[in-house]
């Protein structure tokens, strides 16, 4: 399977660029903008993640595939190869495949946001034997955009996430406020966290800078930190990442 993913990416790298401008989101929060109508959209981070007390992991490289199937409408496949090590333990390989579709429901204007919903479904048995899930997992969240003035726009997250590990959903959020400091360079900050049936929460903060290498291709650097804590020890996180539209 890992042959197979390096193979496309080979192939998408090799075509030529489009010409509208792209629009990529930060770590957590999801923009709702889609692809435009028969355009291709490969995003591309690689994580490294302490989760401390000797456990680590590294995604090399989490990948979203996307192609506009409408002006308002986009399907999504999402490959992650992985590796943690926790204690003496480790696993890697594919993680399971991710199929989705984001679709536009209004334009905002004044005080109404951008307004998309998004529907994922993680398959269980689609993926390496180490990274196998229990449960089918989905993820489904309303994505908001508000564009404050030419330079700052705000984006807000909000849905059920599943794991695929229990059958139980965890309630997802980010906050996202971006700004514009130039044509070529933005800055995001980001609030996420996740809260589960046990009432029990994890928060994380991130930031990170954005650069638009062309009109098609765009890089990124992030770092973040967990501000709730898992077996008193605190996670943090850096990420790279290069986008392309063709």
């Amino acid at each position: 399977m890992k042959k197979v993913y390096y193979i496309l990416l080979l192939l998408c790298i090799t075509i030529t660029y489009a010409q509208d401008e792209i629009e990529t989101s930060p770590d957590q929060y999801e923009t709702p903008s889609t692809v435009p109508k028969a355009h291709f959209q490969m995003e591309n981070r690689f994580t490294f993640q302490d989760d401390g007390k000797h456990a680590y992991s590294i995604i090399a490289p989490s990948t979203n595939w996307k192609y506009g199937i409408t002006d308002y409408a986009e399907v999504i496949m999402v490959t992650n190869l992985a590796y943690q090590k926790i204690a003496d333990s480790t696993a890697s390989g594919l993680q399971p495949l991710t199929f989705g579709i984001k679709v536009t429901l209004w334009n905002g204007k004044g005080l109404l946001p951008d307004t998309a919903i998004s529907a994922q479904l993680s398959i269980p048995k689609l993926a390496s034997k180490d990274w196998l899930a229990a449960h089918l997992a989905p993820n489904l969240r309303i994505l908001l955009k508000h564009k404050i003035t030419n330079t700052i726009s705000t984006g807000i997250n909000l849905g059920a996430i599943w794991d695929g590990e229990t059958p139980n959903a965890r309630f997802f959020y980010s906050i996202s406020p971006k700004f514009k400091l130039s044509h070529k360079w933005e800055c995001f900050a980001e609030a996420y966290g996740y809260l589960n049936n046990a009432n029990t929460a994890k928060n994380w903060v991130d930031g990170g800078f954005m650069y638009l290498i062309t009109k098609t291709l765009q890089a990124e650097l992030s770092a973040g930190y967990e501000l709730s804590a898992t077996d008193m020890a605190h996670s943090c996180f850096g990420l790279a990442g290069i986008a392309f539209r063709i």
